[in-house]
Protein backbone atom coordinates (compact mmCIF):
# COMPACT_ATOMS: atom_id res chain seq x y z
CA UNK A 1 0.00 0.00 0.00
CA UNK A 2 2.85 2.40 0.85
CA UNK A 3 4.40 1.81 -2.59
CA UNK A 4 1.11 2.78 -4.27
CA UNK A 5 1.04 6.20 -2.57
CA UNK A 6 4.70 6.78 -3.36
CA UNK A 7 3.96 6.05 -7.03
CA UNK A 8 0.97 8.42 -7.02
CA UNK A 9 3.04 11.18 -5.42
CA UNK A 10 5.87 10.66 -7.93
CA UNK A 11 3.47 10.89 -10.88
CA UNK A 12 1.86 14.05 -9.48
CA UNK A 13 5.23 15.73 -8.89
CA UNK A 14 6.44 14.73 -12.37
CA UNK A 15 3.29 16.23 -13.93
CA UNK A 16 3.76 19.45 -11.96
CA UNK A 17 7.42 19.75 -12.96
CA UNK A 18 6.51 19.14 -16.60
CA UNK A 19 3.84 21.85 -16.51
CA UNK A 20 6.15 24.35 -14.80
CA UNK A 21 9.48 23.73 -16.49
CA UNK A 22 8.98 21.68 -19.68
CA UNK A 23 5.64 22.62 -21.27
CA UNK A 24 5.68 26.21 -20.00
CA UNK A 25 5.66 28.39 -23.12
CA UNK A 26 6.54 31.48 -21.03
CA UNK A 27 9.88 29.96 -20.04
CA UNK A 28 10.56 28.92 -23.61
CA UNK A 29 9.80 32.33 -25.11
CA UNK A 30 10.88 34.84 -22.48
CA UNK A 31 13.55 33.40 -20.19
CA UNK A 32 16.95 33.61 -21.85
CA UNK A 33 19.12 30.67 -20.91
CA UNK A 34 21.74 28.59 -22.68
CA UNK A 35 19.63 25.44 -22.09
CA UNK A 36 22.58 23.07 -22.34
CA UNK A 37 21.33 19.56 -21.73
CA UNK A 38 24.35 18.70 -19.58
CA UNK A 39 23.45 21.57 -17.25
CA UNK A 40 19.70 21.06 -17.15
CA UNK A 41 17.30 18.86 -15.24
CA UNK A 42 15.13 16.25 -16.93
CA UNK A 43 11.82 14.74 -15.94
CA UNK A 44 10.51 11.66 -17.76
CA UNK A 45 13.31 12.11 -20.31
CA UNK A 46 12.16 15.66 -21.10
CA UNK A 47 14.56 18.56 -20.61
CA UNK A 48 13.62 21.67 -18.63
CA UNK A 49 13.52 24.87 -20.73
CA UNK A 50 16.04 26.43 -18.34
CA UNK A 51 19.30 25.16 -16.86
CA UNK A 52 19.69 24.02 -13.26
CA UNK A 53 20.96 27.44 -12.10
CA UNK A 54 18.06 29.29 -13.77
CA UNK A 55 15.64 26.72 -12.35
CA UNK A 56 17.00 27.52 -8.89
CA UNK A 57 16.75 31.26 -9.50
CA UNK A 58 13.12 30.95 -10.63
CA UNK A 59 12.15 28.77 -7.66
CA UNK A 60 14.01 31.20 -5.38
CA UNK A 61 12.12 34.20 -6.79
CA UNK A 62 8.82 32.45 -6.06
CA UNK A 63 9.74 31.79 -2.41
CA UNK A 64 11.52 35.13 -1.91
CA UNK A 65 8.56 36.90 -0.23
CA UNK A 66 9.04 34.55 2.75
CA UNK A 67 12.49 36.05 3.28
CA UNK A 68 10.96 39.52 3.63
CA UNK A 69 9.66 38.30 6.99
CA UNK A 70 13.16 37.45 8.22
CA UNK A 71 15.14 40.39 6.88
CA UNK A 72 17.86 40.32 9.54
CA UNK A 73 20.49 38.33 7.69
CA UNK A 74 19.11 38.07 4.19
CA UNK A 75 21.32 40.82 2.76
CA UNK A 76 24.38 38.96 3.99
CA UNK A 77 22.95 35.68 2.72
CA UNK A 78 22.23 37.26 -0.67
CA UNK A 79 25.81 38.47 -0.99
CA UNK A 80 27.18 35.06 0.05
CA UNK A 81 24.90 33.16 -2.36
CA UNK A 82 25.62 35.59 -5.19
CA UNK A 83 29.38 35.26 -4.60
CA UNK A 84 29.04 31.47 -4.56
CA UNK A 85 27.00 31.58 -7.77
CA UNK A 86 29.53 33.82 -9.54
CA UNK A 87 32.49 31.82 -8.22
CA UNK A 88 30.91 28.54 -9.32
CA UNK A 89 30.09 29.86 -12.78
CA UNK A 90 33.43 31.59 -13.28
CA UNK A 91 35.62 28.70 -12.15
CA UNK A 92 33.60 26.38 -14.40
CA UNK A 93 33.88 28.79 -17.34
CA UNK A 94 37.66 29.19 -17.12
CA UNK A 95 38.18 25.46 -16.64
CA UNK A 96 39.48 25.37 -13.07
CA UNK A 97 36.88 22.83 -12.00
CA UNK A 98 33.67 21.12 -13.00
CA UNK A 99 30.45 22.14 -11.36
CA UNK A 100 27.31 20.02 -11.10
CA UNK A 101 23.59 20.61 -11.29
CA UNK A 102 23.10 20.31 -7.54
CA UNK A 103 25.55 23.16 -6.86
CA UNK A 104 24.06 25.21 -9.69
CA UNK A 105 20.53 24.72 -8.33
CA UNK A 106 21.50 25.51 -4.71
CA UNK A 107 23.39 28.69 -5.59
CA UNK A 108 20.51 29.72 -7.86
CA UNK A 109 17.76 29.10 -5.32
CA UNK A 110 19.73 30.83 -2.54
CA UNK A 111 20.39 33.89 -4.69
CA UNK A 112 16.82 34.05 -5.97
CA UNK A 113 15.23 33.52 -2.56
CA UNK A 114 17.21 36.30 -0.88
CA UNK A 115 17.18 38.77 -3.79
CA UNK A 116 13.83 40.44 -3.02
CA UNK A 117 14.77 41.03 0.60
CA UNK A 118 18.15 42.40 -0.47
CA UNK A 119 16.49 44.72 -2.98
CA UNK A 120 14.01 45.87 -0.33
CA UNK A 121 16.91 46.62 2.06
CA UNK A 122 18.74 48.64 -0.60
CA UNK A 123 15.62 50.65 -1.50
CA UNK A 124 14.86 51.22 2.17
CA UNK A 125 18.42 52.37 2.83
CA UNK A 126 18.48 54.71 -0.17
CA UNK A 127 15.15 56.28 0.72
CA UNK A 128 16.32 56.89 4.28
CA UNK A 129 19.43 58.67 2.98
CA UNK A 130 17.60 60.78 0.42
Amino acid sequence: MKHKYKHILKNASDKLLIKLFVDNIFLYKFVRCHRLSSRSFFVRNRQFHVCARCTGLLVGYVISPVFLLIKSYTSTLFILFLLALVLDGTTQLIGLRNSNNTIRFITGIGTGATSLSFLWSVIHHVLRLG
